[in-house]
């Protein structure tokens, strides 16, 4: 079988074989040609010297029918016929012979004057006749008969002689035509067979050759094929550049790129310049050093979209040299990687690790503002209890208490941004968490804005935390106001989402096909404000992305609303063009458990007297101190500690006597965790409540803290903490 690499010599090979055949079949035409001119010939001839014979047998039975006449006319007595004046061979002296007798033996003797044998035999019979004619003239003057039939014995002796010769020899002639003829046919036939013997071994092995030959060829062009196939679904443009710089091969995409319709000198100058002068000169230096370059570029006459952003196309360009291969010598290798995706990518990775940066740092000022916040909230709650029923007093420190919630809710928005989401989910009805917020969702808009909250009395359950739905519903209603600042019209919705809604947000994309089989609760804030454009609707969910002026925005609003919308499995999207407002659509997923009573944030009024010891160990001053009045005030005895080694030096001499142990549990030394592992805390099986700053996430609770603690985050009012260590050790509740 020929491989792929032989099929030139094989061209070449069945070439020769043709020009072969085609020169045998000239020869054998000019052997069969040869063998039947000669055969020919010869036959001819030999033919001839039958007819020859043939002739001198009938010309000695014509000239014995002529010596019968004359004896006839002569036995009867009739005249003899005079001979002529003309010239005869017959000799002046011999007795005149008859005209026809005289006409038989001058032909015989022509017939016979290129055969000496033969003519002399002939001039015997031309002497036995002549004999003969003069014994017939005597008897016809009555002389003796004797001499007259000697005459005629030698006569028939002599005409008997010549024709058993010439019989012999007409045998032997056409028996050797006859011999000639079937040897000529026979040499041709056998000229012939050998000719088709030979010719067919030829042709055979020819054909042989050729389907050898056309089925190395349809491989090879399978091959090929296969190859293009494979070359043309490639993303990647390539190109063969001819020593010439003519475009030899390129595939699809490269077609695609700039529509060649076929390879020209003339491909460089449809691309773009700075693309096109790139490629001029990568082609030089590959000529040159006949090493491999890559190069990264920029086409700027090519746009692609990456992430909902039109940017311009980036190329990694490789450009080889082909050493050796078909008619490819010399030639050089061109191929455009699109590299957009993946730069864009980089981009995103290292704004990810900046954002990380930031998070982290975020998470950092979260806990420490936190630990303020615990304080300007637990002291202000404590005021609020000491404060009269009415008066500016206690305006003055609810306005406090409020202004520390919305910092609260600003430190769930970091710490949610740097993944340390503080979370409590319970069953909620999610139109009561909305009527708790419905007071306050007027008090932000403002005057300016109509506001109309509708919720259905059917509105269903959903599993989350509330406070993270609070934050969601707020930071949506914030980013409709800011869209109208001239005023307008703002609506939120509630309610259980209807077939109808979940088709038109899986027709615009908002929800994936698997979501129409599945119940959601339906919340729509839509408002009439100044809307946004396609280019600002793709990144409206992307962290710090703001289109207020420095200063007015954080840009973490709707970021923080998509994260709240995942932790709760549900999904969100958006409506809006410019001039028109925008509607914001989120699908919570409804549960069928029995929900939980959303309660206001309570104030510490008159705590109920309680009992019992327990160590504080906090790293914030603040934090400690407002933690310990809170517990001296219920009524518990309390020892305080900075941080976990205080704690075990406090347990040493007072272990016996601890109830409870109240820890920060991120502390420098000895942490929260560590201390609630300590000997002297599990020797004396005392309960821990843990407080933290930081957020506390499933993942990190498994990992780090007791399948069964207790967690408090900040910051925390006093009634909560008060709460929390209910919860956490009943015991210390002393009616």
């Amino acid at each position: 079988m020929l491989g792929f690499s032989d099929l030139p010599g094989a061209q070449e090979v069945l070439e020769a074989r043709l020009r072969r055949l085609h020169r045998i079949a000239l020869l054998s035409i000019a052997v069969v040609g040869t063998i039947t001119v000669l055969g020919g010939i010869a036959l001819e001839r030999t033919t001839g010297w039958v007819q020859h014979t043939r002739e001198m047998l009938r010309m000695v039975r014509e000239l014995q029918a002529r010596l019968f006449e004359h004896e006839s006319v002569a036995l009867q007595g009739g005249p003899i016929v005079p001979q002529p004046e003309a010239e005869s061979v017959i000799p002046a002296a011999s007795p005149p012979l008859a005209v026809d007798l005289l006409a038989v033996i001058d032909t015989m003797q022509a017939l016979t004057s290129d055969n000496p044998q033969q003519h002399r035999r002939v001039e015997t019979i031309a002497d036995a006749v002549v004999n003969w004619n003069g014994a017939m003239r005597g008897i016809v003057l009555g002389e003796s008969n004797r001499e007259a039939l000697e005459a005629k014995r030698v006569l028939q002796l002599r005409i008997a002689e010549f024709q058993d010769e010439e019989q012999r020899l007409y045998d032997a002639r056409t028996a050797n035509a006859r011999g000639l003829r079937f040897a000529v046919l026979a040499s041709i036939l056998v000229a012939l067979a050998i000719i088709w013997y030979v010719l067919t071994r030829f042709v055979r092995s020819t054909v042989r050759e050729a389907h050898v030959a056309r089925d190395a060829i349809r491989a090879r062009d399978r091959t090929a094929e296969r190859l293009g196939v494979i070359t043309d679904i490639s993303p990647n443009a390539f190109a063969i550049v001819g020593v010439d710089d003519r475009l030899v091969l390129a595939n699809a995409a490269w077609r695609a790129l700039e529509h060649f319709d076929a390879p020209d000198a003339q491909w460089m100058s449809r691309l773009d310049p700075a693309l096109g002068d790139v490629l001029r000169l990568l082609l030089e230096q590959v000529r040159t050093t006949h090493e491999t370059r890559r190069e990264e570029l920029i086409d700027p006459s090519a746009m692609t979209e990456v992430a909902g952003q039109s940017v311009k196309r980036v190329w990694m360009v490789t450009a080889y040299r082909v050493a050796r291969g078909a008619d490819l010598d010399g030639s050089i290798c061109l191929m455009l990687q699109d590299v957009t995706s993946l730069r864009a990518m980089e981009h995103q990775m290292r704004q990810s690790q900046r954002l990380e940066a930031i998070g982290r740092l975020a998470g950092g000022v979260a806990h420490d503002f936190n630990n303020t916040l615990t304080a300007i909230i637990g002291f202000t709650d404590m005021a609020l209890a000491e404060a009269r029923e009415r008066g500016r007093l206690r305006e003055d420190l609810q306005q406090a208490r409020r202004a520390a919630d919305r910092a609260a809710l600003l430190t769930r928005q970091l710490l949610s941004f740097s993944r340390q989401p503080v979370l409590q989910p319970r069953v909620y009805g999610l139109g009561d968490i909305v009527r708790n917020l419905e007071l306050m969702i007027r008090r932000l808009i403002g005057s300016h804005i109509q506001v109309e909250v509708r919720i259905a009395p059917d509105t269903g359950s959903v599993e989350a935390d509330a406070g993270r739905i609070e934050q969601l519903v707020l930071n949506l209603i914030i980013n409709a106001r800011d869209a109208m600042e001239y005023g307008g019209e703002l609506t939120v919705e509630m309610n259980n989402a209807s077939t109808a809604d979940l088709q038109a947000a899986h027709d615009r994309g908002d929800l994936p096909a698997s979501a129409l089989r599945e119940r959601f609760a339906l919340i729509r804030v839509r408002d009439t404000g100044s809307g946004m454009t396609p280019e600002v609707r793709r990144q409206i969910f992307e962290p710090f992305f703001t289109t207020k002026p420095v200063g007015q925005g954080t840009g973490l609003g709707l970021s923080t609303a998509l994260q709240v919308v995942r932790e709760a499995n549900g999904y969100i999207g958006v409506q809006t063009a410019p001039g028109v407002g925008t509607v914001f659509e989120v699908y919570l997923p409804l549960v069928e458990a029995e929900a939980v009573p959303v309660e206001a944030t309570p104030v510490l009024n008159s705590p109920q007297r309680r009992s019992g010891t327990v160590l504080v160990v906090e790293d914030d001053r603040d934090v400690r101190q407002l933690t310990e009045y809170v517990l001296s005030e219920a009524g518990y005895s309390v020892h305080v500690a900075k941080n976990g080694l205080d704690a075990i030096e406090v347990l040493r001499r007072r272990g016996d006597e601890i109830d409870l142990i109240i820890t920060d549990l991120v502390m420098p030394g000895l942490g929260g965790v560590d201390l609630s592992r300590h000997e002297l805390v599990t020797t004396w099986g005392i309960r821990v409540l843990f407080l933290t700053g930081y957020g506390m996430n499933s993942s990190l609770r498994m990992a780090v803290l007791p399948f069964d603690a207790h967690v408090l985050t900040k910051p925390f009012s006093p009634s909560q903490l008060l709460d929390a260590v209910a919860e956490t050790d009943p015991d210390l509740i002393r009616l």
